[in-house]
């Protein structure tokens, strides 16, 4: 029994050392530490369309995206941004080309406002806390294609005010 219980706390132990030392560190801290983050070639694919990640801990598809990927990816065919904040939020600022889903509307409007479930969908709220709670939601969801941009706040190009 004690050989056992060694041999199981051996296979935790370096199973969290292995994860450890293969997850890239936090750059900005808006996203979801379990969340495999872009640009580092051990854990993420080169094109972030082509596969999205999984997240280890929850199985969830979806993965963190830097600014600069995520403009990359924006108004390319079949690729949608999300600004799950409130409309009040949204009016203030938000990133030109983003549709308002707010966070607490996902289960009842999802399947109508995102309608192809293939689509590449980058979902983004004022810190990251709600943008990571939406791209869990919609992974439930089944959307295939989802990228946590996080917050707006650290988006360091054009917004536009208003509701359109």
């Amino acid at each position: 029994m004690k050989k056992l219980v060694s041999l199981l706390m051996f296979t935790l132990i370096s199973g969290l050392l292995f994860s450890a030392c293969s997850t890239p560190p936090q750059s900005s801290g808006q996203t979801d530490p379990k969340t495999v983050l872009p640009g580092d070639s051990r854990s993420a694919p080169a094109n972030p369309v082509a596969t999205p990640a999984v997240t280890a801990a929850e199985g969830e598809k979806y993965r963190a995206i830097t600014p600069e990927e995520a403009k990359e990816l924006i108004g390319q065919e079949n690729t949608l941004l999300v600004d799950v904040r409130t409309e009040e939020e949204y009016a203030e600022a938000h990133i030109p080309g983003s549709v308002l889903l707010p966070l607490d509307d996902i289960k009842s409007k999802a399947e109508s406002v995102l309608k192809d479930k293939q689509a590449v969908i980058i979902v983004y709220c004022r810190s990251g806390r709600r943008s990571s709670m939406a791209a869990q939601e919609l992974a439930g969801m089944g959307y295939a294609k989802l990228y946590d941009l996080g917050g707006i706040q650290d988006w360091p190009y054009e917004t536009v005010s208003g509701l359109k």
